[in-house]
């Protein structure tokens, strides 16, 4: 690495401290009351068109591609995520996503390495039960 690309990459990393420190300091952010009458109509927080007219998903508020700019300013450091929530940008996340199913093909995978496991820890044991007995 040459000294140019070693000094940017230290500029980098200062912008990305910077913002995880402002965003540390800053607590659990509110969202603005008066962007909620854009979440009651069904409009987007960002380019405040509605939410249906465009086939993709809404995510915290706005179309994907309007989540996804604002994604993009606070990975690089322009922006915090508690920023963009207090400017009305986006919504507070709520929950962690779809949960997990317990698939049988997980479930046979679980119990196989718990039984292989089983099967190691009985292995060793049998070993040291022999080596005891030789031992005596």
């Amino acid at each position: 690495m040459d000294i140019e690309a070693a000094r940017k990459r230290v500029g980098q990393l200062i912008v990305e401290l910077q913002a995880l420190e402002r965003m540390l300091s800053e607590g659990s952010p509110s969202f603005p009351d008066a962007m909620q009458e854009l979440v009651s109509k069904g409009l987007c927080l960002n380019c405040k068109e509605p939410l249906s007219s465009k086939k993709t998903r809404a995510v915290r508020g706005n179309h994907e591609s309007c989540y996804r700019e604002i994604m993009r300013e606070i990975s690089a450091g322009k922006l915090t995520e508690s920023e963009a929530i207090s400017q009305g940008l986006i919504l507070p996340a709520v929950g962690g996503g779809r949960p997990t199913k317990m698939t049988r093909v997980k479930e046979l995978v679980q119990n196989k390495a718990l039984t292989d496991k089983l099967a190691e820890g009985a292995a060793v044991g049998k070993k040291k039960a022999k080596g005891e007995a030789k031992n005596e």
